[in-house]
């Protein structure tokens, strides 16, 4: 490949990334507007086209004319993806912020010959969209292979390739990869080859291609959570281990089962059942045991006849089930709390389509239209307490020294109403400490100082609350463990720095460059050590003592005690104090001992 060629496509590259790289969604960028008691949007709503308000459901048009086929939404809402018309993908957000368009294998920079477009509308993401898959149509090098593949990408547009090839001599042109889904973590794709009897796998890399369950249904649906595939084999409901183990049968029907669903962690299970002269019922069932957990009766197909790939959702949480269809008489896209099976439709003031798909927590969902503008998007009250992380310190861990570092994440599970910063409440030992931390839209860090905190237990409590009112806590105990000294020196030959940390009870560790040693003082060694610091005066110390003439090479000591610090260097006898000279020389002899043993720190 020439330069200009090579120059060419980097260009392209840098421009697709641009078109998809925008903004990450959250509190920063977002502008939040209250438009019921618990439901807050991340956009102006005098800006859009409202299609119902009330108290309980807030719906409104997504600008865009044209198509619109089979809509996802990512976990957080932050992406968007749909199919707006032949071989191109589309993107948008809760946000609103505009659809950009991607074509596929056009506007794909790198993607390889063979790929000629995108095939068809089903399209697989993982939880934070950095993988997308689906179906394209290739150019098969022989006439009896497949034309229907599975491709990927990333998030960004960018990395396009192949994945999936037949697996088995028999197969022929007909036996096309479809229904593909990316596992949580987006390094796994599983699918079926139709028609051929079994599901495969492989990685969104493109390695680990094989067969993953050899016996299931040719036009089975694909449903994956996070430690398993659930698919259809003999009409009923199977489960299988994602490495392919311990498949099992979850349900005994007696009607047909098309269409399937199943929350994150495979605790629900949702299926389309229909006997022969009875209307389809939606079946919610146990992911573990197949035990029936709820039912629903008397819904129509949104088509002629439910296919394996119809509307029917399970958010990821597992609290709330969607299906579009008629239902009650009516057509429309429902939602269902399956905790108190309340059915609400979510379509009102909507002419719905077929389409669908709601977001983890099931308060988000967006929608097609048969209108000039195809997708709608509804918002729920938003009744899920946002994340609440607690990185430092960590639960059941040892500080030590003068202060405690905390930080602190939070985000909105909904990404919808979003974390309210100035909400955060930060106690330690039940004084509060909130003013004491440098607060962002997404994350709170500082330091505590030993003053708030006790020797042993301390227990530091975080609250949070998103712009809708729900709040969440974390608390976290660690044990604290207040230093004698810190003591460091640096320099010589070698440029090394060491750092010792002597604590009250008599340990001492040493912290290097290369290594950490632990190593218990003897009594008398400990005594001595804190005779020279109690006679060294630290309170009237200067911060620095420098030499007047400096040695070459020569060491730069540091020593803090009771919350002074004082630096000096080599030639220790011309620069330090003569009450400071003694505490130096003992503190270095004890990192050279402890350095010395090399024994392991607990």
């Amino acid at each position: 490949m020439d330069r200009t060629s090579r120059g060419a496509r980097a260009l392209l590259a840098c421009l697709v990334a641009s078109l998809l790289a925008w903004p990450p969604f959250g509190a920063a960028q977002a502008a939040y507007h209250r438009v019921a008691p618990k439901i807050v949007v991340p956009f102006d709503p005098q800006a859009v086209a409202v299609l119902h308000r009330s108290e309980s459901l807030f719906v409104v048009e997504i600008p865009h004319r044209g198509y619109a086929f089979t809509p996802r939404i990512a976990a957080f809402g932050d992406r968007i993806v749909f199919v707006p018309g032949e071989s191109t993908l589309a993107f948008t957000s809760v946000s609103l912020d505009g659809v950009k368009m991607l074509r596929i294998p056009q506007d794909t920079p790198g993607a390889p010959p063979e790929v000629r477009r995108l095939a068809g509308t089903l399209v697989s993401f993982d939880r934070s969209v950095r993988v997308i898959a689906f179906v394209c149509e290739v150019a098969p090098g022989d006439l009896k292979l497949a034309e229907m593949e599975i491709c990927a990408m990333r998030g960004d547009g960018t990395g396009l390739r192949r994945l999936t090839r037949p697996l088995r001599a028999d197969e022929s042109q007909f036996h096309h990869a479809n229904a593909p889904a990316v596992s949580e973590d987006g390094r796994v794709v599983v699918y079926r080859r139709q028609g051929a009897g079994y599901l495969g796998a492989v990685g969104t890399d493109g390695t680990g291609l094989r067969v993953l369950v050899s016996q299931a249904d040719g036009l089975t649906p694909v449903a994956l959570a996070r430690r398993a595939v659930f698919y259809l084999r003999g009409g009923q409901v199977w489960r299988a281990a994602l490495d392919g183990s311990g498949a099992r049968q979850l349900t005994r029907e007696r009607g047909e089962i098309r269409a399937l669903a199943v929350d994150l962690d495979g605790r629900r299970v949702a299926y389309v059942t229909r006997e022969s002269g009875r209307a389809a019922g939606i079946a919610v069932v146990d992911g573990n045991t197949g035990a029936v957990l709820h039912t629903i009766e008397g819904v129509t197909p949104p088509g002629r006849e439910w296919g394996p790939d119809q509307s029917l959702r399970v958010s990821g949480d597992g609290r709330r089930l969607l299906f579009a269809g008629q239902y009650g008489g009516r057509r429309g896209v429902y939602v269902v709390d399956l905790a108190t099976r309340k059915v609400v439709e979510v379509s009102a003031g909507v002419k719905a389509g077929t389409g669908a798909d709601l977001n983890e927590t099931g308060e988000i969902v967006v929608m097609t239209r048969d209108e000039d503008r195809p997708l709608a998007l509804a918002f729920l009250p938003d009744e899920t307490p946002p994340f609440l992380w607690i990185d430092e310190p960590r639960p059941g861990s040892r500080a030590s020294g003068e202060s405690v570092r905390v930080v602190i994440r939070y985000r909105d599970r909904a990404v919808v109403s979003g974390v309210d910063p100035a909400s955060l409440a930060v106690r330690v030992n039940g004084r509060d400490v909130s003013a004491r931390l440098e607060t962002g839209p997404e994350r709170a860090s500082g330091q505590v100082g030993r003053e708030l905190l006790k020797e042993g237990e301390n227990v530091l409590e975080a609250r949070v609350r998103d712009r809708a009112g729900n709040e969440t806590r974390q608390t976290v105990r660690f044990q604290f463990v207040p230093l004698l000294v810190e003591f460091s020196l640096a320099g010589g030959i070698a440029g090394m720095t060491q750092r010792l940390r002597v604590f009250p009870d008599g340990l001492a560790r040493v912290d290097s460059d290369r290594a950490a040693y632990c190593a218990r003082l003897e009594p008398e060694r400990l005594e001595r050590l804190r005779r020279a610091l109690d006679q060294a005066g630290f309170p009237g110390l200067l911060p620095e003592y420098r030499p007047a003439r400096p040695v070459m090479d020569g060491y730069t000591y540091r020593v803090t005690y009771q919350g002074r610090t004082v630096t000096t260097q080599d030639p220790v006898d011309d620069a330090a104090p003569a009450a400071l000279r003694p505490v130096i020389r003992e503190l270095a002899a004890i990192v050279r001992q402890v350095a010395e043993q090399k024994r392991a720190c607990p």
